[in-house]
């Protein structure tokens, strides 16, 4: 099977592929770009080996040479073959050899060249003297709409450019040659033409811009053009290497006098992305122009270049390929990052960083040798201030060794060839300049301000691991390692840290020496002293410490704990002046070291001293430690632990607010659960706080009944916070296995606070509980299916409630308690349904309606409500009712629902009015779809037709038809619309 144009490949090709059981079929599909072929190939990808796609395209991309495809550059036919070609035309063979160059291997361009040499033989392009201007002209255009509904662009083209060079050429005329070119298939498109193959082009493209370009002022003319055929224009444009005048046009466009003589035009998305399109052409006077415009902006002119920006970033990208152009065009990147004001990856920021990465060949960002870049980085850190910040980040991407990649497309044509990115020609050289990048940082590091300073060691603490795996490298790594944990202001934590996560995963591939000198800065950084061990262990929380290889609990760092602990009681006078830091947050792994301590201090003898050090810590004072000892002394001996509580915390005001939390860490009886209680009705701590009992175990201990005060009293609240804190006690506690009352679920359920919340943000753990909770109400006693169904019914729309926004689960739980009570469903809705729609009624249409997303059919309750209610209620106001649940009826297009749909029966009975018909179009037309918007179209009035055909109610056909009509112009719309994007 043959189709001359990947349009063709429509609903009924495919219907006739599918029927052909059993045949072995090749689909060749001419003019098929890469996103077609991408969509056939999902299309045909279930067939197998029965049948064989082949597509034909003449641009090359990216994409070719994905695994997926099998890629076949067809070979140029031989001089000899296309000189034989234009023999058959009468061409003298003399004559015939340099044509055939033109040609490059073209048989399509050898036939057209070889007719007109023989009817025209002074002009092979040209029939007469209109179609050389016709045909040059139209090349200026990567494409052109000619189908009657977007025949603009080619009228734009005969009225700008080729009346003004030829008025005697009229309208007719131009059609006439347009339709001769396209019988020729030197025109090829559906709705938009373009000259093929793409080496005929751009030869009358350069032809044009020879002989005419004196004749038309482009200063004019580029603004006047439409924006997609100027887009069209530009990408053509980009080819202006090829010729000398050309050249020089663009360089006007781009000079003091062109078109961004200010840059007013540049800040606008238009003016901005036919400006990219001449930095491609000319990347130096692209760059002088920046240079005159943006180069001379303040900082807050920056920040609010806006519209321009993205098309900016990437021509100054372009341009820094170009060694000659790297650092001017990287300064103005970087001030643009210095102003940055957007927050993707690409941005001028991630560019700018972009271009220090240390790939070679295809992934090197420039031409340009590292060692020639760098000095725009250190020129940025002795900026200081933002630009410093923006240099370090571009270090940390340059000493990036593994998994690197850049992202970007082809350059443009140059007639002298590529630009050739950096290629190092030994390893040797690739790791020096891996070595210059890591030195400068460290030699730049006491110039730099305190954090920055932090930051540039963090960035050679992450780059070390990937590093001091390459030999060539390591000596310098671990000298710069030893200097680091050595620096008085460096952060031994992460230097440890560092080190751990390189023995832990790499010391297998590294020599023993390595590893012993690792292991030795280790060693040092940690010491030897009860303090420096201590603060290595308790103050230190690194997980390398905690997991062997196999991601097990490690008994190394539990062991240092204990000799820690035992130390501490053996020797009290050197303990108690580390206590100072121990009781704050700097006891990073406090609560271990308190547990094991707590362990072995069974007659708390020390604790003395830790309640002493905690409060005089004041608000530095922290629980980690405190809270470690205490679990200890708890599970030794509880009546111990709540006598401390009872006489060293309950009755001081200052340990309120850090009880809650003290407690949660260490234990619970009744008396601390009163206790908690206590404090919160007292106002001494925020009724939220309770909150922190919803983790771990610690409340499982108490009894029902001071835990159901607990509830009672945030329920009683009456905040969101205070609700949304019961609901996750009361959730947690389900299951721990506590057993709740079910009058008080009921109330934790319908508070009010939690469906009348100020913030419309979804909670999705809060809506879970809600559902679990729930879920055990209903288990517990049936009838209370009815409380749950009109609480969520009746919150429908409601952003402010949790239960607003539920996710895929929640709504089959809904839908079926909708199926279990559909008649007492609709009541509550029919209450709630206001018209006109407002947003909630909108938001009660689309859950009743269903069918909403990406994954086939998923219809939604209204299929569950009793037809002979929902006509019942229609009755009462039919005008305005009866178009309302069309609205919200399933969407039962389908050949296997439509006969008993509640669509077909509300056309059935309302169809004669004009407002039924049209919410069946909005039902019927509102939903998504991936893959091109033709083919589901296409799809849609496959369906409606097939609906027709055995349809008769007049009715249901009338807005069938009407609907197969509206489906016919979507598909032809979509098709312009993808034609036009090169789908």
């Amino acid at each position: 099977m043959y189709a001359d144009r990947g349009s063709k490949i429509d609903g009924s090709v495919l219907a006739a592929i599918r029927s052909a059981q059993g045949a072995r079929i090749i689909l060749v599909v001419d003019e098929c770009g890469p996103d077609l072929r991408s969509e056939l190939m999902r299309t045909f990808g279930g067939f197998g080996p029965a049948l064989k796609l082949v597509t034909i395209y003449q641009d090359g991309e990216e994409s070719d040479r994905a695994s997926d495809y099998r890629l076949m550059d067809v070979p140029a036919l031989p001089a000899g073959e296309i000189e034989a070609i234009l023999h058959s035309y009468g061409v003298d063979a003399a004559y015939a050899r340099g044509w055939a160059e033109m040609c490059e291997g073209s048989p399509r361009v050898a036939h057209v060249v070889g007719q007109n040499l023989r009817d025209n033989p002074d002009d092979p392009l040209r029939s007469d003297a209109f179609t050389r201007i016709w045909v040059a002209t139209m090349a200026l255009f990567k494409r052109f709409g000619w189908a009657p509904v977007v025949r603009a662009g080619t009228n734009e083209v005969y009225e700008r450019i080729i009346s003004q060079l030829d008025a005697g050429i009229s309208k007719a005329q131009f059609a006439a040659i347009i339709e001769q070119m396209t019988n020729r298939k030197i025109l090829q498109g559906d709705y938009f033409l373009y000259i093929t193959p793409k080496a005929l082009q751009i030869k009358l493209w350069t032809d044009w811009w020879k002989r005419y370009s004196a004749s038309v002022d482009m200063n004019s003319l580029v603004p006047a053009l439409s924006p997609q055929m100027r887009q069209w224009f530009g990408e053509m444009i980009e080819y202006a290497d090829v010729a000398p005048v050309s050249k020089q046009v663009v360089a006007r466009l781009l000079g003091p006098d062109g078109l961004y003589a200010d840059a007013d035009w540049l800040k606008t998305k238009d003016g901005a992305r036919f400006f990219f399109s001449l930095s491609l052409a000319d990347p130096l006077g692209a760059l002088r122009l920046l240079e005159r415009t943006l180069g001379k902006m303040s900082k807050e002119d920056l920040l609010g270049f806006d519209e321009g920006r993205r098309d900016a970033v990437r021509a100054l990208e372009h341009m820094t390929l170009h060694g000659d152009l790297f650092r001017p065009a990287a300064k103005l990147l970087l001030a643009l990052a210095e102003a940055e004001n957007e927050t993707w990856s690409n941005n001028a920021t991630g560019t700018f960083s972009g271009l220090f990465s240390l790939g070679y060949g295809d992934l090197a960002p420039t031409s340009l040798a590292p060692e020639h870049r760098l000095p725009v980085l250190t020129e940025a850190l002795a900026r200081g201030g933002k630009r410093a910040e923006v240099a370090l980040g571009a270090f940390n991407t340059a000493l990036k060794l593994r998994s690197i990649t850049r992202w970007g497309g082809d350059q443009p044509f140059r007639l002298k060839g590529p630009v050739q990115r950096w290629l190092p020609k030994t390893y040797g050289e690739w790791f020096d300049a891996y070595r210059l990048y890591w030195k400068t940082l460290e030699d730049a590091l006491p110039t730099l301000s305190a954090s920055m300073r932090r930051q540039g060691m963090g960035i050679l603490l992450s780059r070390m691991r990937g590093l001091v795996g390459v030999e060539l490298l390591r000596d310098e790594v671990l000298e710069t390692l030893a200097r680091l944990a050595a620096a008085r202001e460096g952060d031994k934590q992460k230097v440890i840290e560092s080190i751990g996560v390189i023995l832990r995963y790499d010391r297998d591939g590294l020599p023993a020496s390595v590893v012993e000198k690792l292991e030795a800065v280790r060693d040092y950084l940690v010491g030897i002293t009860f303090s420096a061990r201590l603060r290595r262990y308790a103050g230190m929380d690194i997980l390398e410490d905690q997991l062997d290889n196999d991601e097990n609990e490690l008994s190394k760092a539990a062991q240092q704990l204990s000799d820690l602990a035992e130390h501490a009681l053996r020797a009290p006078d050197e303990f108690q002046p580390e206590l100072s830091w121990l009781v704050t947050d700097e006891g990073r792994s406090g609560y271990r070291f308190g547990h094991m301590l707590g362990q072995k201090d069974q007659e708390c003898r020390l604790w003395g001293d830790i309640l002493k050090a905690w409060r005089a810590a004041g608000a530095r004072a922290h629980d980690f430690f405190i809270g470690g000892y205490l679990r200890a002394v708890f599970e030794h001996r509880s009546e111990s632990w709540e006598e401390i509580i009872r006489r060293d915390f309950a009755e001081d005001p200052g340990a309120a607010k850090i009880l809650p939390a003290l407690i949660w860490r260490s234990g619970m009886t009744e008396y601390t659960g009163q206790l908690v209680l206590a404090l919160a009705q007292r106002a001494q701590i925020e009724p939220e706080i309770l909150g922190i009992f919803a983790t771990g175990r610690t409340a499982a201990s108490l009894s029902d009944e001071v835990f159901g005060a607990w509830l009672d009293f945030l329920i009683g609240v009456g905040a969101f916070t205070a609700a949304a804190t019961a609901l996750n006690l009361a959730s947690m506690s389900l299951l721990a296995g506590r057993k709740l009352a079910t009058e008080q679920m009921k109330r934790l359920i319908t508070q009010r606070a939690l469906l009348e919340r100020e913030s419309d943000r979804a909670d999705v753990m809060l809506t879970h509980n809600w559902f679990q909770l729930a879920k055990a109400l209903v288990t517990q006693d049936m009838k209370e299916e009815i409380t749950v169904l009109t609480t969520l019914i009746e919150n429908i729309g409601n952003s402010g409630a949790i239960t607003g926004s539920l996710g895929p689960e929640d709504e089959r739980y809904v839908d079926e308690l909708v199926a279990r009570h559909p008649a007492e469903a609709w009541h509550i809705l029919s209450s709630m349904i206001k018209l006109p729609m407002d947003a909630r009624g909108f938001a009660i249409t689309h859950w009743l309606r269903g069918d909403h997303g990406f994954h086939g059919r998923s219809p939604g309750p209204m299929r569950h409500i009793p037809r002979e209610e929902l006509w019942k209620w229609i009755e009462a106001e039919p005008g305005k009712r009866a178009p309302y649940v069309a609205t919200m009826a399933p969407k039962d297009f389908d050949p296997q629902s439509w006969r008993q749909g509640l669509i077909r029966e509300l056309l059935c009975r309302f169809g004669d009015s004009d407002a039924v018909r049209s919410a069946v179009f909005a039902n019927f037309f509102t939903g998504g779809w991936s893959g091109p918007a033709s083919a589901h179209y296409e799809a849609e009035r496959n369906a409606l037709i097939e609906l027709r055909d055995a349809e008769t109610d007049p009715n249901a056909l009338r807005w069938l038809n009407e609907a197969i009509a509206s489906t016919e112009a979507n598909i032809e719309s979509a098709k312009i619309d993808e034609e036009a994007r090169g789908y």
